[in-house]
């Protein structure tokens, strides 16, 4: 199994995902957070084939679609978490941490 913590920022609702292979080219998602936009997310998520992972290009798909549909803030990082456990838990991509960093202005 794979987990992943999403820490989005401002709106303080950290989101945990699951994701675990069920078999060579399906993974079942899980979603925890108090964010009520994001529980719908993972309700209509639950189970994803490797096409809907990678196949279907960015901004495309199933998966950016449910979060067109049930997230309230374009720059939400919890689609892209979510793609990576994916990924990781069908051996298609490395357990590696991504982050958004603020750097202060240079004046």
């Amino acid at each position: 199994m794979t987990t992943v913590r999403i820490e989005p920022g401002a709106c303080g609702f950290v989101t945990t995902v699951r994701a675990e292979a069920a078999g060579r080219r399906r993974v079942r998602v899980s979603l925890e957070s108090d964010c009520e936009a994001v529980r719908e997310l993972g309700r209509r998520l639950e189970e994803l084939d490797l096409r809907q992972v990678v196949g279907a290009g960015f901004g495309q798909g199933p998966v950016f679609a449910a979060g067109r549909e049930t997230l309230k803030h374009a720059s939400c990082p919890v689609v892209s978490g979510l793609l990576k456990a994916a990924e990781v838990a069908l051996g298609l991509n490395l357990p590696r941490e991504a982050r958004i960093t603020f750097l202060e202005d240079e004046a």
